[in-house]
């Protein structure tokens, strides 16, 4: 059994049978699976093989499903069940399966919410946090990836908000510090998570619901930094770590942000935001009702928060969340309070190691909408003996070059995705291929990435219309020499794969770039009927050809999908 996949058709402990894979991470991969007897569908997180021999992973894994079941709330991702499988020797947690999207792509694709809808959407989350503290237990992880836009099952809501991810929560009567122990997501930790000096507490929750409070109204990081492409994560944990800043609506003008926050946020920012613990509000429970009457109560239209990716599903992680009960803190107009030196030291530290991950390739970041180019409906021929035998594919988006390697990245340093090969041809680890297309990943490596951005694989029929059109084009450009239109003809020189983009002249009347020459490209489609064989088609001629004849949009492979080739890579659609 592979390290990273189970085949479709496993069937774990007895009940859960896999049928595809959904997304994977740095613990485990999860699966949709059917639940044998009642036949319903659910997420089966499975620890990964080369973890299950490590004793403290595997009791962080197990320990995940005791948090997560601890935790009585609507808006937590529910645990059906959880063991070993016996067989495989592999721990598993079984979940609820989700449809909906995160909140980060939520807000990628649509921008800030409404003050309306951030009025349901904390309403929620502050019912989970104040399960998961009254429980003893912080989440330490929050962010917009982990916060989840289901599909309602009650009339009238718009979206019901699930908390994800308990995959590093804490649970306050067994903490027991390390330098490493307070470790989240760099840019959304809070300073007592980088040292060992401080305690985690429900105040560590609340500096990073601050700053989740303004992404939400305003689609914009606060962090500075972050904004500028030039910078380094030097800059973004020095500015992080300065003891003062400025209040949030001074940022958001200084962002050019064109909607106002709502009266009375600078001042809650500033005691959810402070540099010292004691002077946060006491936890997410007591910050979201400080919140709240900034927010109107009247509730969107409904489903209007998912409209944007409708249609899609996704699941994560369960998580963990906050709360308990206290006075709220005094507001303060701004936040100059002084971290001591030595704890700042080592934050610093720690931090800028964290960060280090994240910021891979030249800070990438993961695949946006406004990358993905919109195809019009048309038919297409898979047979060129055979015209008559046409297809029609309903109109979809693909994106307008393939995933590069420093995307790739920032989706394994999320968690999100399993690290690429690596070795001659391959571009994952090379600095100067950041730019390049991701090659050397299997089909599940390929379908995972693009679950973590809301996406999927196109179809072999879509990468047809895509690429040649319903009229059946010789080429993505139409007629003419291929010469500076694709990266071809490069065998003798070794030099492996080109930049994406880099040949804008070898584009589709769209605008779509790379369909040819460059990497072949897997696709969802099965290379036979019903699937009864596990080969998965490959798409688009590739730069280990000096033949244009064969480094062409029309090139079909077919290839098992635990193969890691240099000349394959992938991109997605929706």
């Amino acid at each position: 059994m592979s390290s990273f996949t189970f085949a479709p058709d496993t069937v774990i402990d007895g009940t859960f049978r896999i049928e595809r894979l959904l997304k994977q991470g740095g613990m485990g991969a999860v699966y949709v699976a059917e639940q044998q007897g009642t036949g319903a569908k659910r997420a089966l997180k499975l620890m990964h093989a080369h973890l299950v021999r490590d004793e403290s992973a595997r009791a962080r894994f197990e320990l995940e499903a005791k948090i997560g079941a601890r935790v009585d709330s609507d808006h937590v991702v529910d645990i059906v069940a959880a063991g070993v499988d016996e067989e495989e020797r592999t721990p598993y947690i079984a979940m609820e399966l989700l449809d909906g999207v995160d909140l980060a792509a939520r807000i990628a694709d649509g921008g800030p919410l409404s003050l309306g809808e951030a009025h349901v959407l904390f309403t929620q989350l502050g019912h989970a946090l104040a399960a998961a503290h009254a429980a003893g237990i912080v989440h330490r992880d929050l962010k917009p990836e982990n916060i989840f836009l289901a599909k309602p099952k009650r009339r009238g809501e718009p979206f019901t908000v699930k908390v994800l991810d308990f995959g590093i929560a804490r649970v306050m009567a067994d903490a027991r510090l390390t330098l490493t122990g307070g470790i989240g997501s760099p840019i959304w930790m809070a300073p007592e998570q980088t040292g060992n000096t401080q305690p985690i507490t429900p105040r560590t929750d609340v500096w990073a619901l601050g700053l989740l409070a303004f992404y939400v109204l305003t689609a914009k990081h606060f962090w500075l930094a972050l904004h500028d492409e030039t910078a380094s994560p030097l800059q973004v944990l020095g500015e992080i770590a300065k003891p003062s800043y400025d209040p949030p609506s001074t940022r958001l003008a200084q962002l050019g942000g064109s909607s106002a926050l709502p009266d009375g946020f600078d001042a809650w920012f500033a005691t959810a935001v402070s540099r010292e613990a004691d002077a946060r509000f006491a936890d997410a429970a007591t910050a979201i009702d400080a919140l709240l009457p900034m927010l109107p109560a009247e509730p969107p239209p409904p489903s209007s928060v998912l409209a944007p990716a409708a249609g899609l599903s996704s699941i994560a992680p369960p998580s963990a969340v906050v709360s308990s009960q206290a006075s709220p803190a005094p507001a303060e107009p701004a936040v100059a309070r002084t971290w001591p030196k030595a704890v700042a030291l080592i934050a610093f530290a720690l931090a800028l190691a964290a960060t280090a991950v994240w910021w891979v390739s030249g800070r990438a970041r993961p695949a946006r909408p406004d990358a993905l180019v919109a195809i019009p409906a048309g038919a297409v021929s898979l047979d060129p003996d055979d015209r008559g035998r046409r297809v029609q594919v309903p109109a979809f988006s693909l994106g307008a070059t393939e995933v590069t390697a420093a995307e790739y990245a920032s989706c394994v340093a999320a968690q999100g995705c399993a690290e690429a090969g690596r070795g001659d041809g391959c571009n994952s680890g090379v600095a100067s291929r950041g730019a390049h297309p991701i090659n050397c990943v299997t089909f599940a490596q390929a379908e995972a990435y693009c679950r973590h951005q809301g996406l999927r694989l196109p179809t072999e029929e879509e990468f047809e219309l895509a690429a040649l059109g319903p009229e059946g084009r010789a080429a993505p450009w139409g007629k003419g020499d291929p010469k500076d239109r694709l990266c071809w003809g490069r065998a003798d020189t070794r030099e492996g794969t080109c930049k994406a983009g880099a040949f804008p002249s070898g584009a589709t009347p769209q605008g779509v770039q790379d369909l040819a020459g460059n990497v072949s490209e897997w696709t969802s489609t099965c290379a036979s009927p019903s699937c009864a064989d596990e080969r998965r088609v490959a798409r688009g001629g590739a730069w280990s050809s000096a033949d244009p004849r064969v480094a062409r949009a029309a090139t079909r492979l077919t290839l098992k999908p635990s193969d890691r080739r240099n000349d394959v890579g992938f991109r997605c659609a929706r």
